[in-house]
């Protein structure tokens, strides 16, 4: 059981996150990668809370009370961390650190000195730069994704977070659907992006041809930046929570629309025909199963996402 600790140090404090058991490397299917992007872009104890709460909703789901997520176990005097001597830093598989001050912050580790730079991360085993259980990017200074205005240093180089987005399926429990059921439902959630690309053709805004002889279509069309380099090309991740009702189930819809989603192209309603065990609830025949959204950054997924549980 390989365990991770969060630190995020400030002006003058240390703080720390509760310890998670459990895959926490970063080779497949670990959880390393997600934790560094947990912690990219973090400022504020105040945000590295919320960074904290969510990666336990997404990778442990411990009952977790949000005031005992994070402890400032520290007052940091100067510029310098005493990892091998701090049993809170260094008694724990993989240690996280977001340096969210604005000096060079020098960890003292049991093999070397580390210097970790203003708004950087990087990730410690057991106290240790170890180039044989972490990226080498991630031992060595990892930026932000954003470059900070208050940054008064060159900008460094851009790097796209490959862990940062997510699908997110919401599904009505109050249906008691068969397992079977469930499982089409959520996998109508899962098409549902895909085909309003392809079926968006007819609006001008994908090539769709047909091939007379073979009856075969040929398909080009525009896929985001974004989506394809932190969704298509990165992990892929999904997930999927539970509404109480339709009324729950359409509160997604308001907080999506509020953010600015566009209901057809960045999300859309599941809508059963009642062929099999639903019983109709609309005037059409029909009964609203669930909500399916494009992959989204993994702040706006969980903006929407933050007053639903998780699936049980």
């Amino acid at each position: 059981m390989t365990r991770g600790t969060f630190v995020l140090i400030t002006n003058d404090r240390v703080f720390t996150s509760i310890q998670f058991n459990g895959d926490m490397y970063f080779w497949e299917p670990g959880h390393g990668n997600d934790a560094m992007a947990a912690i990219r872009n973090i400022r504020k104890p105040e945000d590295f809370e919320v960074a904290i709460l969510e990666f336990n909703r997404m990778h442990h789901d411990y009952d977790l009370d949000e005031d005992k997520a994070i402890e400032s176990i520290m007052k940091l005097d100067g510029n310098e961390i005493d990892i091998a001597g701090n049993k809170w830093l260094r008694w724990t598989d993989y240690t996280f650190y977001k340096n969210a001050s604005d000096k060079d912050i020098v960890l003292h580790c049991e093999d070397e000195d580390v210097s970790l730079r203003p708004y950087c991360s990087m990730a410690l085993c057991y106290g240790k730069a170890d180039y044989k259980n972490i990226p080498e990017k991630y031992w060595r200074n990892y930026p932000e994704q954003m470059e900070s205005p208050e940054d008064p240093r060159p900008q460094i180089p851009r790097l796209i977070r490959k862990t940062g987005y997510r699908r997110l399926f919401i599904i009505r429990k109050d249906l008691q659907m068969t397992p079977g059921k469930l499982a089409s439902q959520v996998a109508h959630c899962a098409e549902g992006y895909w085909l309003h690309i392809i079926r968006s053709w007819e609006a001008g805004q994908t090539y769709l041809s047909k091939f007379a002889n073979i009856g075969d279509y040929r398909f080009t069309g525009d896929l985001d930046g974004g989506i394809y380099e932190n969704y298509v090309n990165g992990t892929i991740t999904k997930t999927v929570c539970e509404a109480r009702n339709k009324n729950h189930l359409l509160k997604a819809k308001e907080k999506a629309l509020e953010l600015g989603l566009k209901e057809g192209i960045d999300f859309g309603l599941i809508r059963d025909l009642c062929l099999t065990e639903l019983e109709p609830e609309d005037e059409d025949g029909r009964t609203t199963t669930g909500i399916w959204f494009r992959p989204l950054p993994d702040d706006v997924a969980h903006e929407i996402s933050k007053k639903y549980q998780l699936y049980r």
